[in-house]
């Protein structure tokens, strides 16, 4: 991992990445430089914690067309190799120039290398060549590993990095042409697909691989079949990492590193199962190479919903008045059924109600929980649906329970409520520093796919919002960021409302029931309806009847969603839904209108 990646002094970097489990890190030179600490301590400090240090870097322009400033240069790389031997390292990453002088003639900068190469070897080190996505005359990996082959130096070689292949739509099959020896170091970020300047996107918005867009297990899965033999090392400039706690950013690193071997297993086993024969031999050698990970096992759909419940049991009030039937009432617990759904409430003496467990239904609970394991979750024992399970804490402390395809309880209840078919998703607040993890702890350990991301307009500014659905949506997780205002006070890891949403086959029974039984519900106002008339051009009584129930709609082709919101209990509403004609969003449109309509009307006291 580089130290780039993480907050902190170099020793809590340090310390961090150790704790996360990597055996390894680049030294970022910044850090170096700005840490009390002489090389000398800091190489027994990561010896001490078990790491060894694979790469220093950066070491920027090297190449000039000026004889006076390529001596200069030459004398300040000779200075850094003498500072990597009292470090203990012996790989250097040179990047490809991007000032004027930058040479343009392949042979020269070769020619230049090949001088670096001797003066590398001086001090028993290496040199790895890198192609910056906005380098002068050299932003292609594959013309960085020719000019670092044309060197034909034993300590020069390249670095492949997958940020500065994918960030440029550059294929990286080419990889595969490089000889393997020639590959000296592999870095690897990933990135939320954005329509922007490279640079800007590469020092602020990079992730770890599984957090963005990017399809980072091609490159290093071909880096593999090149032939390559080094480390997987983590690379991320991200505002947001530099910011969060050491330790959570270096374990979430950690858990995207083996999900992407996971993923290079799987694209292993795809290109077995596809009939590919050709270099069978070198498939099996990169997979013996690969971290093994239990296989991810789908979910199946929600078993359950457990709420932390205000003191005076506001919340479960609302349940009770919504029409669920109770199942069970005891001092530290309420619960409800409907159909194979339980909904719980436990009392915990905070001052807002939130989302804390969910029951999620796979196909083999202990794989599920093996899975967890390998992926760097703690594992623990609970006690759920009347029987013992296994459960993990998501980033922001929800716990998941993994539960069996079926419950195995007496007859369901059907309850009280008109058309309810179960849990449509669930929405979960995330504090703005674990937001990328939760992301990522819901791809690999919850087995979800991440949908289109959206930027929902707030009064008080945007919701980041991160759909993750699984294949065939039967378990939807809705993770969002939002917006504080100034005025606020108070820890931020709890901003925001969570909301769990139940599908139904008619909308408008079920706001029917749940306006006799005097349910608060939320209304947006007329302004909304009459530019719902003009958008979609429904019938006047059709319009009436949404009006009337505070019914929002949004349509997409031919698929229409209907949305009916409660007013919300501490930090918590409930939401009714009705998909028609196979529409798989989740309302984006209708969520500026709703959210000032809370921002308005305040909790139900």
């Amino acid at each position: 991992m580089a130290t780039v990646s993480l907050s902190g002094t170099l020793v809590e970097k340090l310390e961090a990445a150790s704790a996360a489990g990597f055996g390894a890190v680049e030294i970022f030179e910044h850090d170096l430089l700005a840490s009390r600490q002489p090389p000398e301590e800091i190489r027994r400090r990561c010896a001490d914690l078990g790491l060894r240090i694979n790469l220093f870097q950066p070491f920027r322009d090297l190449d000039s067309r000026d004889p006076a400033r390529l001596a200069a240069n030459l004398e300040r790389a000779r200075r850094k190799f003498g500072l990597m031997e009292r470090l203990g390292v012996d790989l250097m990453l040179v990047c490809s120039s991007v000032g004027d002088d930058a040479v343009a003639d392949r042979d020269e900068l070769a020619a230049q290398l090949h001088t670096l190469g001797d003066a590398a070897t001086e001090h028993g080190a290496r040199i790895a060549y890198e192609a910056l996505a906005w380098g002068r005359h050299v932003d292609d990996y594959r013309v960085a590993a020719r000019v670092a082959q044309a060197a034909d130096h034993p300590a020069v070689g390249t670095c492949l990095d997958s940020f500065h292949i994918l960030s440029r739509g550059i294929d990286p099959a080419g990889i595969l042409d490089i000889p393997g020896a020639l590959v000296f170091f592999l870095q690897l970020a990933d990135a939320p697909r954005l329509e922007m300047d490279v640079l800007p996107w590469s020092r602020h918005y990079r992730c770890f691989p599984g957090q963005g867009g990017l399809d980072v297990a091609s490159v290093a899965l071909n880096a593999l079949l090149a032939g390559y033999d080094g480390p997987l090392s983590l690379e991320v400039f991200n505002d947001t990492f530099r910011q969060a706690p050491a330790l959570q950013t270096a374990r979430d690193a950690h858990r995207s590193l083996l999900h992407l071997q996971d993923v290079m297993r799987r694209r292993i086993g795809e290109r077995r199962s596809s009939g590919v024969r050709a270099a069978a031999h070198e498939l099996d050698r990169v997979e013996a190479m690969l971290a093994p990970v239990a296989p991810p096992t789908t979910p199946g759909g929600l078993a359950f919903v457990e709420f932390d419940d205000e003191d005076d049991g506001a919340l479960a009030g609302l349940i009770d008045r919504v029409g669920f039937a109770r199942d069970r009432t005891a001092p530290d617990a309420t619960a409800w059924v409907h159909e194979d759904v339980w909904l719980a409430t436990r009392p915990s003496g905070a001052d807002r109600a939130r989302v804390s467990g969910l029951g999620v239904r796979v196909p083999d609970p202990g794989r599920a929980a093996v899975r967890a394991r390998q992926l760097g979750c703690e594992v623990v024992s609970v006690e759920a649906l009347g029987q013992p399970l296994q459960a993990v804490d998501a980033p922001d402390t929800t716990r998941v329970t993994f539960c069996p395809p079926r419950t195995p309880v007496g007859d369901p209840a059907h309850g009280g409520v008109p058309g309810l078919l179960g849990i449509d998703h669930v929405a979960l607040t995330q504090p703005w520093y674990e937001f990328d993890g939760a992301t990522l702890f819901w791809k690999a350990v919850g087995g979800l796919d991440s949908q289109a991301s959206n930027d929902v307009p707030d009064p008080y500014g945007l919701v980041r919002s991160q759909a993750m659905t699984s294949c065939g949506r039967e378990v939807s997780v809705v993770l969002n960021v939002q917006p504080r205002r100034a005025a606020e006070e108070g820890p931020s890891g709890r901003d925001g409302t969570q909301h769990v949403a139940f599908a139904t086959s008619d909308l408008l029974a079920t706001a029917d029931h749940l306006l006799a039984a005097d349910v608060p519900l939320l209304h947006v106002g007329d302004n909304y309806y009459e530019d719902l008339e003009a958008l979609y051009a429904v019938p006047e009584d059709q319009l009436a009847a949404w009006r009337s129930r505070g019914i929002l709609v949004d349509q997409t082709g031919r698929g229409r969603y209907l949305q009916l919101f409660t007013r919300t209990v501490g930090g918590v509403f409930l939401e009714f839904v009705q998909r028609v004609d196979g529409y798989t969003g989740f309302g984006a449109r209708n969520a500026p209108f709703r959210l000032a309509a809370q921002s308005r009307t305040g909790p139900e006291a």
